[in-house]
């Protein structure tokens, strides 16, 4: 299992157990989600009614609520942003992501600008179909995710993630 960290913050964002494509220029991962029921477990132990619970079994509060699987998993948090604070912040983190990869994988730096101006030109174009998201530790200065609704998939929203940005470790 491989799972993905932020390279900032260190913060665990996804894994390969969601389905994951290569977008923009091999510059972005893209994953779809899925809105799954989270809570109101109820365990039979196989006792039946021994107990006596039975008014109270039927009394049960639905505590149940629809998420999506990648926020949960992954505790990701809602950020605001406007076009203008997310065009100050995306210049930030591009050079700082630039840096990082003149550090640590000069050959990819010319692919990851290409890609990555491509890709920003994007959400810039359609900034209001974007939901921005921050790992766990609310780092904003670290990567920030997108999600969007594809045309065919009303359910639940894909998530893109900077691949650049991401420290894939196997477990």
């Amino acid at each position: 299992m491989k799972v993905y960290f932020d390279v900032f913050s260190n913060d665990e964002v996804l894994s390969d157990s969601y389905p994951i494509t290569v977008e923009h220029e091999d510059v972005v991962l893209e994953v779809a989600s899925r809105v799954i029921v989270k809570g109101n477990e109820q365990f039979d132990i196989g006792r039946g009614n021994e107990f006596g619970g039975g008014a109270e079994e039927e009394a049960v509060e639905d505590t149940a609520e629809r998420v999506n699987e990648i926020i949960a998993a992954f505790n990701l948090q809602e950020v605001p942003f406007t076009k203008k604070e997310y065009t100050v912040y995306i210049r930030g983190y591009m050079q700082r992501l630039k840096k990082h990869l003149e550090e640590s994988n000069p050959d990819r730096v010319a692919t990851f600008m290409a890609g990555a101006s491509a890709f920003v030109k994007r959400v810039l174009a359609n900034f209001n179909e974007f939901k921005f998201y921050v790992g766990s530790s609310y780092d904003q200065t670290a990567g920030v995710i997108l999600s969007y609704f594809k045309e065919e998939s009303n359910e639940a929203p894909h998530f893109l993630y900077i691949r650049d940005g991401l420290r894939e470790e196997k477990f």
